[in-house]
């Protein structure tokens, strides 16, 4: 039985070209002989989901870097950044990134102004397999959210493969 957080391969005979090439990870328990799987060495803003018959696929040999080790904030704060840059125009970029520099709550965040961030974050969590959403999730993935969101913030949403960048 395959469990949220398993890290897996493709078996040889249901790759496609490339797929022995990303890291697989489970996204929800398996049900009816069915999985969801997401690469998650994949540079997206909001990776694919695929589901897959579990004779598709087996337990990689190498279980280490499940979910705890594959994600932290400043990768899902990276994440974010991209998929908020992909949706809104630079102008609305540097909205955002202006309206945050001078806003004087920190519980606010202007992304909010131009598109319903909270979902670009959730995509974000859900292709790595956490539901802030299910039962239990809010306590367990909640700090992730709060601190990958801070570190947005806190960049100008400028982020970049090499750290850093107030640059819109």
């Amino acid at each position: 039985m395959f469990k949220k957080g398993d890290r897996v391969e493709i078996l040889p005979e249901f790759q496609d070209d490339g797929d022995d090439q990303f890291c697989w990870i489970v996204l929800d328990d398996e049900e009816k002989g069915r999985v969801d799987i997401c690469p998650t060495n994949l540079d997206l803003p909001i990776r694919p989901r695929y589901t897959v018959r579990t004779n598709q696929i087996q337990l990689s040999p190498n279980p280490v870097g499940g979910l705890d080790a594959l994600v932290n904030s400043h990768t899902l704060a990276l994440e974010f950044s991209r998929a908020l840059r992909s949706l809104l125009s630079s102008e609305e970029m540097q909205a955002v990134v202006l309206l945050n520099a001078s806003e004087a709550d920190s519980r606010i965040c202007h992304s909010h102004d131009f598109c319903d961030a909270n979902v670009v974050m959730h995509d974000i969590f859900l292709a790595h397999g956490m539901d802030p959403a299910e039962q239990g999730g809010a306590e367990r993935w909640g700090p992730l959210w709060d601190d990958a969101w801070s570190l947005a913030k806190a960049a100008g949403v400028g982020f970049s493969s090499e750290g850093y960048s107030r640059e819109t």
